[in-house]
């Protein structure tokens, strides 16, 4: 009993411990990256959202679920940075149909001076919105994100 009392502690220690449960696996991510696979537009007016000639592009996760790609067909102007065809931004958190993400080099701020962080809502299959996360709850972007072709 007395040596069996010491590992029994020891065990449990280790269990708990951070690095025991890192060496055991990532922590499961609950977004499903297949909610964004495929081809997609964005859209802000009545206009037929995935008419030829309209940009488009496609999301990747990497493997540890901590980035954010976005490829664009072509080069495109995101806010105030220049043109590019290809976008990356740290995923700061997941649910089973948000991603909230901070793009690299974002010069926005948010009234408090803090760089502006982006939630990407699943709203329905193949349909998303965008909302800036200090805005209120209700309240999202004009653009909706539409799925134009499927993987």
């Amino acid at each position: 009993m007395r040596k069996l009392l010491p590992r029994l502690l020891a065990a449990t220690l280790l269990l708990a411990s951070p690095l025991s449960r890192a060496a055991l696996g990532p922590v499961s991510f609950p977004f499903d990256p297949a909610q964004l696979a495929g081809v997609w537009t964005e859209n802000a007016s009545n206009e037929i959202a995935c008419a030829p000639g309209k940009a488009q592009f496609r999301f990747r996760l990497d493997t540890v679920r901590q980035r954010l790609e976005i490829q664009l067909d072509r080069l495109q102007k995101l806010g105030d940075r220049e043109a590019a065809d290809r976008y990356s931004a740290q995923i700061i958190s997941a649910t089973a149909n948000t991603l909230v993400i901070r793009y690299d080099h974002e010069q926005r701020v948010t009234m408090t001076g803090k760089p502006v962080e982006w939630e990407l809502s699943v709203v329905a299959p193949g349909i998303y919105r965008w909302r800036a996360t200090d805005w209120q709850p209700h309240e999202v972007n004009p653009v909706v994100g539409i799925r134009c072709q499927a993987d």
